[in-house]
């Protein structure tokens, strides 16, 4: 279905033409090609990037410590809280002539550790 993206966007931008518009798309819209033809077609958006992250991965691993936001606790999916920051970083991948701004969330688990003080 992606690859029917661009041309779906451009034959139908009169829909929202007079509008604000953002569109949510999934991973499989989010090669270059996808990403430039929601850019030029939408006010904003927002493309899950589960595919080719290890570039993603790789760029937010050399960000600084001050690029990322404070350490908020969060309930995790599981139930278990964890430590999560996020960070916002441009990346310009193939088949984009120009750079996209991502964002990054890292998170662990909070580790509960225990002690008990015991009189010898």
């Amino acid at each position: 279905m992606s690859n029917q993206l661009p041309g779906l966007l451009q034959a139908n931008r009169q829909l929202w033409q007079d509008q604000t518009s953002y569109l949510y798309a999934d991973s499989a819209s989010s090669a270059g090609a996808y990403l430039q033809a929601i850019a030029a077609s939408c006010d904003g958006w927002s493309v899950s990037y589960n595919k080719w992250t290890d570039p993603l991965e790789r760029k937010a691993g050399e960000l600084a410590a001050g690029a990322w936001s404070a350490v908020e606790t969060l309930r995790w999916r599981d139930g278990s809280n964890h430590e999560a920051q996020s960070a916002w970083f441009r990346h310009q991948p193939s088949g984009c002539p120009t750079a996209q701004v991502f964002a990054a969330v890292r998170h662990r688990a909070t580790v509960v550790v225990a002690a008990r003080v015991c009189d010898l």
